[in-house]
């Protein structure tokens, strides 16, 4: 199985090599912090997260990013059956983790829009009730993950950064996912 380290440190060698041989200025890593909404095909859900990235620009084209983020709501959906019982299926999402290998193209001075591919594993947390008795769990899936976006520099280091990323889940189905997060580069 691969793990989301070896994509990274993968993604990272083919992005120039070690930090030991490469010339990095400080302004080619970045950070950011924002909000993501998924949308789950298998248990009809949309799910919020607060989502933060660490990523490096390892030129004008190409850069690796780590993502991370952990669950800020639930969903819930409910069957009823006759005779009863009622069955109430919730879930939020406890972590996501993952890592890319980006894209960028330069459309001007402030604007970029990139896409990326990588790997992730998302857990949820999955709480059931029958006829009034609760049952907690949790679940992991892994995913190769794709998306594009953008990002808007408001000043040379300050910018709002929008994407869509399509979580393909080994067992789950799919998952979409919209984010806007404050981009900060270092």
């Amino acid at each position: 199985m691969i793990r989301v380290t070896h994509v990274f440190v993968a993604a990272a060698v083919l992005c120039g090599g070690t930090a030991a041989h490469a010339q990095v200025s400080a302004s080619q890593f970045y950070g950011t912090l924002g909000y993501a909404q998924s949308e789950l095909e298998r248990f009809d859900h949309t799910l919020g997260a607060v989502q933060g990235r660490l990523g490096w620009r390892a030129n004008r084209f190409l850069a690796v990013e780590a993502e991370g983020a952990v669950g800020s709501n639930k969903d819930s959906t409910t069957f009823s059956m006759f005779p009863p019982p009622v069955m109430t299926f919730t879930s939020k999402i406890d972590n996501q983790l993952a890592a890319y290998v980006v894209g960028v193209a330069p459309i001007s001075e402030r604007i970029d829009l990139f896409a990326r591919a990588g790997y992730g594993r998302t857990e949820l947390k999955r709480t059931s009730n029958v006829t009034g008795q609760d049952f907690s769990f949790n679940i992991k899936d892994d995913s190769w993950n794709y998306g594009v976006g953008g990002e808007w520099r408001l000043t040379e280091k300050d910018g709002v950064r929008l994407d869509w990323t399509r979580h393909e889940l080994d067992e789950w189905g799919r998952a979409d996912q919209w984010s806007v997060a404050y981009q900060r580069r270092f």
